[in-house]
């Protein structure tokens, strides 16, 4: 919600005017029960065939420093932090290799330096399976139900003082 600040009377708004929309929704979740869109995954596809992300970490410099000013508001207010990576098609793995592997670096220091709690699904089994997913990088219903057990149990098993 931070990234929205100064909207929330416009969210609010738009969520109250949008009630008969709300009644898929689980727990504030609202499911896609969508299968695996063929032409996406072809897309995709074909940017792996020719091409990466490229590398640029100036790319994450706002992301970070807005993340650094959540941290302090959390360390001043004494709020835990639980950062979650959640899993993505394996094949896309490859298409943003250098990013992800800078990203996990910098999470992993936070871990490190006890700011953060971080908990990477990225390369959990349930990216295996195209059946999990919709397209490369979302979940479709069926994957987010089995991935919230999954955390439902790590977050009830390792994380219940929190």
């Amino acid at each position: 919600m931070y990234k929205y600040r100064g909207y929330e009377m416009k969210i609010f708004r738009e969520f109250v005017n949008k009630k008969s929309e709300r009644e898929n929704i689980c727990n504030g979740y609202v499911g896609v029960d969508k299968k695996w869109i063929e032409k996406d995954y072809k897309s995709m596809q074909k940017l792996l065939e020719n091409d990466t992300v490229p590398f640029n970490s100036n790319i994450y410099k706002k992301g970070i420093d807005v993340f650094e000013e959540i941290l302090h508001y959390a360390d001043i207010n004494n709020v835990k932090v639980l950062m979650i990576w959640s899993p993505y098609y394996i094949e896309f793995s490859n298409f943003h290799a250098e990013n992800k592997k800078y990203l996990d670096s910098l999470y992993e220091s936070y871990e490190i330096n006890e700011r953060v709690n971080y908990l990477n699904f990225s390369e959990d089994s349930l990216a295996n399976h195209m059946s999990n997913f919709y397209n490369s990088a979302h979940l479709n219903g069926n994957g987010s139900k089995k991935f919230s057990k999954k955390i439902g149990l790590i977050l009830k098993r390792d994380f219940s003082n929190l």
